[in-house]
């Protein structure tokens, strides 16, 4: 039943395409997708879930810019996870560790003396030698759709955690990142990569595909619109009994 419907789906969306954005190189930034889905009792394992696409620099202001995708899959998390975040936590390492490797050999094309044998330095060195050339000090980028694990990778307090092995992964994932990728939170209706994980409608990723564009929207601002979307539902409920017994 299962291989009939994804045939069926494949028929149906045959005219999606992977296309490549003409991009200039000195703008060129990697955008990379991250996405887990925790273990059910229907299905009893956890999968990870990435995409990497190619973007223009403009990305990280928030502008609709063109993505070339590059390089998806999903997989099985080898370890056992406990929890929702540390399924996110390992698919958001996995993600980085593939991340740095494009960057390394996209710098190796352009510079075949590059030290790729020194990973963590030369990273920085190549984050440093962008960040000098253009004005815009964000480089590559990751993102995710879970608030909890975005938090406990940027916050500065104590991290509310008690997975003391997610805690030590978040440390490892903020090390990683300060090699010149910034990480982005976006809600769950824009992230890409949950297709590739969850047995669910693809609408949006066929779409983002078909467009070949994409945008982020700030965090403060998306955060604040849910929060007065939960206030006028605090508001309504709480303003119910109060019109019927007005009647």
């Amino acid at each position: 039943m299962e291989g009939n419907r994804v045939l069926h789906e494949a028929k149906r969306y045959h005219d999606v395409t992977v296309t490549i954005k003409p991009i200039p190189h000195q703008d060129f930034r990697f955008l990379a997708f991250s996405d887990a889905s925790f273990s059910s009792p229907s299905k009893p394992d956890s999968h990870s879930g990435t995409i990497i696409m190619g973007t223009h620099q403009g990305i990280s202001n928030n502008l609709q810019c063109p993505i070339s995708p590059l390089t998806w899959g999903c997989r099985k998390i080898q370890k056992v996870v406990t929890s929702t975040l540390a399924a996110e936590t390992m698919a958001l390492s996995s993600t980085l560790d593939q991340l740095s490797w494009l960057r390394l050999f996209w710098s190796w094309i352009h510079d075949p003396n590059t030290e790729w044998r020194q990973p963590e330095e030369t990273l920085k060195k190549i984050h440093s030698a962008i960040t000098i050339s253009t004005r815009h000090p964000d480089t590559d980028m990751a993102i995710t759709d879970c608030k909890s694990l975005y938090d406990l990778v940027t916050k500065t307090a104590p991290p509310q955690c008690s997975e003391f092995r997610v805690q030590l992964m978040a440390r490892a994932i903020r090390e990683s990142l300060r090699g010149g990728t910034h990480l982005r939170w976006v809600p769950s209706g824009a992230q890409l990569a949950d297709a590739l994980t969850k047995a669910m409608e693809s609408h949006f990723l066929r779409e983002t595909l078909r467009l070949g564009t994409y945008r982020i929207y700030d965090e403060e601002a998306t955060l604040k619109a849910r929060a007065k979307s939960k206030d006028r539902l605090r508001w309504l409920k709480s303003n119910a009994p109060d019109q019927m017994d007005a009647k």
